[in-house]
């Protein structure tokens, strides 16, 4: 009773709502503006029926995230219709963004779908340089590589997100559907460029480059890029990104930074689909003969897996010694997550029976690109954002009744996440 009690003590402190009762201390560095939920106390909260009405009549005033309109999971019915449901930041993401703003120099080998574009390029650069802009004239620069069709989709995105808040623009809201920059009234700027060594070199107070697939930039000799974005953080000391899945070994990405031989200062992430989904199970193949997984069938076997883990010990022994790339899978910062905060992932935002099917019929799609496998072939991700896109609920009136533009800037310290 008495963890549970101070628990509830923090939860009361820190969100204001003494209904919240705190299951697991969740020391978690994302500031609450950007989104509530990863600020809260635990990663559980429960609340009794008042405590729930007033959290409900928060919603759209808490944080950027609720406010602009969350992630979207989108798939085709039988009937042909799509089907949209908005989708919660997951524990990953929290994951992902908490590696971020540890480490200036951060590489990631994705899994296809995994919503590190939407998360980071798109949703907080947004954030830290069109709603925050602590720092006059800092840049974020996006190298979405030799990829026009990535480009397009990445700057569609981000404009679609800055128009639901107009008044972050310096001039208005661009009349290109797809622009290559984005000015705002704080100063700051988003600039989209190609990958070339003169992309970022030159730029004064840059506070980002990320660079968008990297493995799979069509060029004859990427390196020069590598290196020109390292100088340029060796004098700005600005967040250096890698989000990509991976493909081959003869690219940058793998040989300076992946590559076991590789000397590199990168902070590596991977992120397989098994984490994505909330099933870690040994082998995909464990599946074939399950059938078509439910969202029924799907609980019940993340119930099974949390009980083998409890009493068999080689499955045990796997998923603490999962590995991809020689880098832990199933481990954070030198942690081992619990197994029962990976299987808790409300909704999926990639379909578990597609992952399947994949690796039946095209195995060098799943090794590659939701396996973490460094493999040569075609990148069926770039692009192709349709399928899995993450696309912001339509909030004009709500934007029109709640100016964004009021958050108490003394909730936190930007320089704490390199604002």
């Amino acid at each position: 009773m008495l963890q549970i009690k101070e628990a509830k003590t923090m939860a009361e402190a820190r969100t204001g709502n003494p209904y919240s009762i705190a299951l697991r201390k969740d020391t978690s560095p994302i500031p609450k503006r950007f989104y509530c939920h990863w600020n809260l106390p635990g990663d559980i909260i429960q609340y009794d029926e008042k405590g729930k009405e007033i959290i409900d009549d928060k919603k759209g005033q808490c944080c950027f995230n609720h406010r602009i309109g969350l992630p979207e999971r989108k798939w085709e019915t039988d009937l042909s219709r799509v089907e949209v449901i908005p989708v919660e930041l997951t524990h990953f993401n929290r994951r992902m963004m908490k590696n971020y703003f540890k480490h200036r120099k951060y590489s990631k080998n994705k899994c296809r779908g995994d919503g590190t574009t939407e998360i980071i390029t798109v949703r907080w650069n947004v954030f830290k340089y069109g709603v925050v802009g602590s720092i006059k004239n800092r840049k974020c620069i996006i190298l979405p590589g030799t990829s026009q069709k990535l480009t397009n989709e990445i700057s569609t995105r981000i404009k679609a997100l800055c128009d639901k808040i107009p008044q972050i623009y310096q001039n208005g809201i661009p009349n290109s559907n797809a622009p290559l920059k984005f000015h705002f009234r704080s100063g700051t700027r988003i600039e989209l460029t190609s990958a070339t060594p003169d992309a970022d070199r030159g730029y004064e107070n840059v506070g980002d480059i990320n660079q968008e697939e990297v493995a799979h930039w069509d060029m004859i000799d990427d390196k020069p890029v590598f290196y020109a974005s390292e100088g340029v953080h060796e004098k700005t000391r600005c967040h250096i990104t890698h989000n990509t899945t991976p493909r081959g070994k003869a690219n940058f990405y793998y040989e300076l930074v992946w590559a076991p031989d590789a000397k590199s200062d990168f902070f590596k992430h991977i992120v397989n689909w098994r984490e994505v989904v909330g099933l870690p199970v040994e082998k995909v193949e464990d599946l074939y003969d399950v059938g078509e997984i439910t969202d029924e069938m799907l609980v019940q076997l993340r119930k099974n897996l949390v009980h083998q883990y409890h009493n068999d010990e080689h499955y045990r022994d796997w998923y603490d010694t999962f590995e991809k790339s020689g880098v832990r899978v199933f481990w954070d910062n030198g942690e081992l997550i619990p197994i029962e905060e990976l299987v808790d992932v409300p909704i999926p935002i990639i379909d578990i029976n597609a992952i399947v099917s994949d690796s039946q019929t095209e195995r060098s799609h799943y090794d590659q690109e939701l396996d973490n496998e460094f493999i040569s072939g075609e990148n069926r991700a770039i692009g192709l954002f349709q399928e899995e896109d993450l696309r912001p609920d339509d909030l004009r009136e709500q934007i029109k009744k709640y100016d964004i533009g009021n958050f108490d800037k003394k909730e936190f310290n930007p320089e704490d996440f390199g604002l």
